[in-house]
């Protein structure tokens, strides 16, 4: 018993260490002093740019590589923090680049990819990867993979994880440091560069998650950040939450804002939203469009969670909700776990799942989900689990305790 709690201990620690940061610089083994940048292969093919992207032309500038796939949480994660990155070094001499290394066949589709480009709101160039050749040349082993490429064309150093926003701008800072571009040394602006792909102006846009409720539908309108409410009998639109621009915002139904919601719930009048990228769960008003924030503190949490007082906890991705009783179980993509909130404490605590990313059957506390992004309840001590991660459907059976794979 012994050896197989320090097992699971080894393990846990070993998949848990690529979500967090974790940065190497150039004097390491792995990259050698001053180490060249390897060029991109000629026959890479580019997205959201018009532009054939060579590093020789970026020479002046620093780049940041992101080595990502578009159905992975922590990628997903990294991505906002790069888009701080770029509006704060807006004017320096700083260009993102994607690496698109894509992990399922499905992944390696150059129209998959403008969708998510789209979908996650994603400014700069992406590479299609799709053969790993550049993810080969570079010695990357995990997503997400950032390389940072010096304004000399040198590899300054590497790091794995999910980067915190001011650990970024220390390594951009320190590279910037003392290394005055001059007009023979600066590389092609970002803005030339980029060609930010045009966005569908359809009435929704991804939308996340449906639920019927009493003659509507509720639809997390994702890519739009807003919840729709339609007629179920003819479509038609019969109150809008939120707006086009993504935030995180109390208040009125025109007022308040959502950043990419998906889950929904309807409970004793109220709507519940798993707002994913606010790390939230929000509650509207049905009767009066009031949305307020009652899970989540609107920080990401770091892997390991612990429940208490909702509103003072940190989430990690809340994918989707499911009543169940006085509360709702809340499929906690970021920390491949499921959780429980209750109406009447307003506490979250964890109900399934260790943390780590596996497909692990068995006792709550032990099994091991990865990125779970779907509930159903079915009313009878059951709760079944789209494990978006593993390709697996699960089952919690509320009764014995018990995780088992379908």
């Amino acid at each position: 018993m012994l050896l197989k709690r320090l097992l699971y201990l080894i393990v846990g620690i070993t998949l848990a260490s690529v979500t967090y940061f974790y940065w190497q610089d150039s004097g390491t083994d792995l990259w050698g002093k001053d180490m060249r940048a390897v060029e991109f292969p000629a026959q890479t093919r580019w997205l959201n740019t018009e532009d054939k992207i060579t590093l020789a032309s970026l020479r002046g500038r620093v780049v940041v590589l992101d080595f990502w796939t578009y159905c992975c949480i922590n990628c997903l994660h990294t991505l906002p923090r790069l888009a701080e990155l770029e509006k704060i070094y807006a004017d320096k001499p700083l260009t993102v680049l994607g690496i698109h290394s894509g992990k399922f066949e499905q992944e390696r589709s150059d129209e998959k990819v403008r969708q998510a480009i789209e979908k996650y709101e994603i400014h700069h160039p992406v590479a299609m990867d799709d053969d790993f050749s550049i993810w080969n040349r570079w010695g990357v082993r995990a997503w997400p993979t950032l390389v940072f490429i010096d304004t000399d064309g040198n590899v300054a150093g590497s790091a794995s994880g999910e980067p915190d926003i001011d650990e970024l701008k220390r390594i951009v800072d320190s590279l910037l440091e003392g290394r005055a571009v001059n007009k023979n040394k600066q590389g092609k602006s970002t803005a030339s560069a980029i060609h930010k792909e045009v966005f569908s102006t359809s009435a929704l846009r991804y939308p996340g998650k449906v639920i019927l409720h009493e003659g509507r539908i509720f639809i997390a309108d994702s890519g739009r950040h807003r919840i729709v409410v339609a007629d179920a009998g003819n479509g038609q639109i019969l109150n809008v939450y939120g707006g086009d621009d993504a935030g995180f915002t109390d208040g009125s139904a025109s007022e308040a804002r959502f950043n990419q919601p998906q889950g929904m719930a309807v409970h004793n009048g109220v709507l519940y939203v798993a707002d994913r990228n606010n790390h939230a769960i929000r509650a509207v008003e049905l009767n009066t469009g009031n949305v307020s924030t009652v899970a989540g503190s609107g920080r990401k949490a770091s892997w390991r969670m612990t429940g208490g007082i909702a509103r003072n906890v940190d989430m990690r991705s809340p994918w989707d909700l499911v009543l169940r009783g006085d509360g709702l179980d809340v499929a906690m993509a970021g920390s491949h776990q499921i959780w429980r909130y209750e109406f009447i404490s307003a506490r979250l605590y964890l109900l399934a799942g260790s943390g780590i990313e596996n497909i692990i059957d068995g006792g709550f506390e032990k099994a091991a989900f990865a990125q779970p992004s779907g509930l159903w309840f079915s009313g009878d001590g059951e709760l079944f689990v789209a494990d978006s991660e593993t390709s697996a459907v699960r089952k919690l059976n509320l009764k014995s305790g018990l995780v088992e794979t379908l």
